[in-house]
């Protein structure tokens, strides 16, 4: 007996490797402001 192919399965596959990428791109996008907040927060103390 072969296995069938499930759409259900390759939905979910395709949704798991989604928010993969969506949570990397995030996370890259609010590293970057926080590095950038924590820059302009010191410079200010700074002065």
């Amino acid at each position: 007996m072969k296995p069938q192919f499930n759409k259900t399965w390759l939905i979910v596959s395709v949704m798991i490797i989604f928010n993969i990428v969506v949570f990397s791109f995030m996370s890259k996008k609010l590293e970057s402001y926080v590095v950038d907040s924590m820059a302009s927060s010191n410079s200010v103390n700074n002065l």
